[in-house]
């Protein structure tokens, strides 16, 4: 994965010749960017993004609120990929709203 935080950090990862279709992009862990995951989803650009961290984070924050939707609602953004301390509360919300990888994908084995 490369840490890209816009289109211009896309551009010149794809000028120093990585193709954008082989890229896993990591945007950050502060707050949802739907613009630059449409820019990345645009150039094939699987999109990572982070609710991980310490007490100020999306994690926590969720944690508290208990709105564990928003975990789903992160995804529908056009996130590919969640880095999360919450992972199967994370799964759950995803699997509720429809948006779960299925068993044995991308190492989801249960449990």
């Amino acid at each position: 994965s490369l840490g890209i935080n816009s289109q211009s950090e896309l551009n010149g990862a794809v000028a120093a010749g990585i193709p954008a279709n082989r890229l896993m992009g990591f945007t950050g862990t502060e707050a949802p960017r739907p613009r630059l995951f449409s820019t990345l989803n645009a150039r094939n650009v699987e999109v990572i993004f982070g609710t991980l961290g310490g007490g100020g984070s999306i994690d926590k924050a969720i944690a508290r609120s208990g709105d564990a939707a928003r975990y789903a609602d992160i995804a529908a953004a056009g996130v590919d990929i969640i880095a999360t301390d919450r992972p199967k509360q994370a799964h759950g919300a995803l699997a509720k709203a429809g948006r779960a990888a299925k068993n044995s994908a991308c190492g989801i084995s249960g449990g």
